[in-house]
């Protein structure tokens, strides 16, 4: 499931989330329904791909399948400082990207989002998450600036904690350890309030998760 797909279903699915997840995390992004009815020129400008993806097949999938390498490079990965990303890394995305129906997939995505996403969205708009949300978005990602990504996801969830990390649109390879740390400190935060690990030391908890499952 893609960040974006991710995000969208916690936003989309509170009563679905409140049931069956302890947790929820979303990365890059704030609530659909915030950015789309609040476009500003700002928001325009560094989030176009995102209008242009919607436009109705086969336009952007035929623009980009012209030259998948160069919409790559320079839509997502001029701004990445040197070394950040592997050239391994580039050249699975480069590989995904030249085939036709990965192409199609990721407008598609765009697509739900400005679409049915908004409808679903729209059913549970009164309702919030009530497992623990962690949102961590990029420093140097078009979000920051923007939004106050914190208070867009505590207007859906009643428990929302995170950050801005290190890095712009491709946070899991420029941030990694970042992200796994706050992962991971979620899950021992939740293992910890559980029922079965109640009185046992944060030292204790910290140990593998498995023993608290």
């Amino acid at each position: 499931m893609s960040i974006y797909r991710g995000a969208a279903y916690v936003q989309e699915h509170p009563p679905g989330l409140n049931k069956e997840c302890r947790s929820a995390g979303t990365g890059t992004v704030t609530a659909d329904s915030v950015l789309l009815h609040s476009v500003t020129k700002q928001f325009a400008t560094a989030y176009w791909h995102g209008f242009f993806l919607i436009q109705p097949a086969p336009f952007p999938e035929t623009l980009i399948g012209s030259n998948a390498e160069f919409y790559l490079k320079s839509r997502f990965f001029e701004r990445i400082p040197p070394g950040s990303l592997e050239e391994q890394a580039f050249a699975e995305y480069l590989r995904c990207f030249r085939d036709p129906v990965t192409i199609h997939a990721s407008c598609e995505d765009y697509r739900a989002a400005a679409s049915v996403d908004l409808d679903h969205d729209a059913v549970d708009l009164n309702r919030k998450i009530s497992c623990p949300v962690l949102a961590l978005w990029a420093e140097q990602g078009a979000m920051q600036p923007l939004f106050n990504v914190l208070d867009t996801w505590s207007e859906r969830a009643s428990a929302v904690e995170g950050k801005a990390l290190p890095g712009g649109h491709f946070l899991a390879e420029q941030s990694p350890q970042a992200l796994l740390y706050h992962d991971y400190r979620l899950k021992v935060k939740l293992v910890a309030n559980s029922w079965h690990c109640k009185g046992r030391s944060s030292t204790d908890v910290v140990r593998p998760l498995a023993r608290c499952e």
